[in-house]
């Protein structure tokens, strides 16, 4: 391959990067954030290679699946310091929640105490014979340790705003025969794409790293031009454009705060603050400098820019990468209030179900159009004969039956047999991994166990139960989907 590494695309880069880092002799991975970017199929490869190593590893992420996949020990920091904690992701935010309930009656305990001791010393204060008792309370409350009443849980705060949207006509941008390549010849990325979007539509755009879905949404931003075919916009449509390059557009001579208020000149600097505030940014961290932005400030404060951008649509380009759980789900609330067009290139699943109504691929030079939202694209797996609802528009039928078809329809109704009671077998086997698998994690959880001698034992155990139900669940789905495709194919 010619191409030199800073024309790959952001996917492929990654994966480059993660190569090397894998490659190098070691016994500890440090690896910070190693699946953004990463397409499924790569994020799958990555799970099982970390399961099956030897190596110690250390993960920073804000990928909850990946890290329940992967881990069997947390660590937040927070502003009061590290706190570590022996499981799942799923446990240790369970245990957290406890833990808060708990302070939160500590406090409640100690307020009511310090009201009823209050109220007594009021009520008695002007009597001349109580006045050495009230003297004593007094003191006693004086020395007494303050309970201060328990922050709110990071995990727990949410921010609820909207983007600023504008009026639009019916269709916001239509492609008509489009090719495009940066050679401006073959292969193209993508050729005679034809596709219209129009108001309201809630796109995903999917396919594999390096398939060219960057390069496609830039072009309907004409920032790339077209080798042939034609753009069309809506009179009205104005869009607002979140790109994965963040460090390209900001002013790295400008802190957070005067970025905003750059862009928006009409915004009081309480507004700005504001404005910034939904994105965790407070008190004077918003006079820090954009070129000391880490990737996901860097993130946050294209979002709070993109927010008061006055648009009818909005191209998203990997938007959940570097952003932590808290501000994700803020962002997903905000999409889903959203009315206008929004155009979301994501290898985040959880991101986009329920969200888009839907999906378009970027693959193998087509751009192809599945008549549905992505969650269906999900349920069905989205293979040419799996669903008629899913078909591509160009998908046709064959009709007509040979002596050779019915033979193989024959073949096929025993496969089919053969493959419901293998997948019975695995679902037993997985049920029973996954009692075993929550009985050791919560023995791991105990803080005592850990000084115990046996704990590497069960430790060891456990990767052993998690490596056995990646194994079988991958089995599991390459049985389902060949099932499916019988069970379609049986119907033509």
């Amino acid at each position: 391959m010619e191409m030199k590494v800073r024309e790959f695309s952001p996917g492929y880069q990654h994966r480059l990067g993660l190569a090397i880092t894998l490659l190098n002799p070691g016994n500890l991975l440090l690896l910070d954030e190693p699946t953004n970017h990463l397409d499924n199929a790569s994020k799958e490869w990555l799970t099982g290679y970390l399961n099956s190593t030897g190596q110690s590893f250390v993960l920073v992420t804000h990928d909850p699946e990946f890290l329940n996949a992967t881990c069997d020990t947390i660590a937040e920091l927070s502003p009061s310091g590290v706190i570590e904690f022996r499981g799942t992701l799923e446990k240790y935010f369970e245990h957290k929640n406890e833990f808060q309930e708990k302070l939160q009656a500590q406090f409640e305990k100690e307020e009511a105490y310090l009201k009823n001791r209050m109220e007594w010393i009021e009520r008695f204060r002007a009597k001349a014979t109580k006045a050495r008792q009230v003297q004593s309370a007094i003191k006693k409350l004086e020395k007494r340790d303050k309970v201060e009443a328990p922050q709110e849980s990071f995990w727990n705060s949410k921010s609820d705003y909207r983007f600023n949207f504008i009026s639009s006509g019916k269709i916001t941008v239509r492609i008509e025969n489009g090719t495009f390549s940066y050679s401006g010849k073959a292969p193209y990325i993508f050729n005679n794409a034809d596709l219209e979007i129009s108001a309201g539509d809630k796109i995903a755009v999917v396919g594999p790293n390096g398939a060219g879905k960057s390069t496609f949404l830039r072009c309907l931003l004409e920032i790339h031009k077209l080798v042939s075919g034609k753009i069309y916009y809506g009179p009205k449509t104005k869009i607002g454009y979140f790109s994965q390059n963040h460090h390209e557009e900001l002013d790295p001579s400008k802190n957070l705060l005067q970025t905003v208020m750059s862009a928006y000149p009409d915004l009081t600097e309480q507004q700005a603050r504001s404005l910034l505030g939904y994105f965790s940014f407070s008190d004077d961290s918003v006079y820090k400098r954009t070129n000391l932005l880490s990737g996901g400030e860097q993130s946050r404060l294209r979002l709070a820019m993109l927010v008061r951008f006055p648009a009818n649509a909005i191209f998203l380009d990997e938007p959940t990468n570097h952003l932590d759980l808290v501000v994700r789900d803020n962002l997903r609330r905000a999409l889903m209030a959203y009315e206008g067009s929004l155009l979301i290139i994501s290898h985040d699943p959880e991101f986009l179900k329920d969200l888009c109504n839907r999906t378009i691929s970027v693959d193998n030079g087509h751009i192809r159009d599945f008549n549905c939202t992505f969650s269906d694209y999900l349920n069905y797996n989205l293979q040419e004969t799996v669903h008629p609802k899913l078909q591509s528009h160009n998908s046709t039928l064959k009709k007509g039956e040979t002596n050779q078809t019915r033979s193989k329809k024959n073949s096929d109704k025993n496969r089919i047999k053969k493959i419901q009671k293998e997948l019975e077998q695995i679902e037993t086997k997985i049920e029973l991994l996954e009692k075993s698998k929550k009985n050791l994690e919560e023995v791991l959880a105990d803080p005592d166990f850990f000084k115990n001698r046996s704990y590497q034992l069960e430790l060891d155990n456990l990767n052993e139960v998690k490596n056995e139900i990646t194994r079988l669940t991958s089995a599991w789905e390459s049985l389902q989907f060949e099932l499916e495709d019988l069970l379609e194919k049986s119907k033509l």
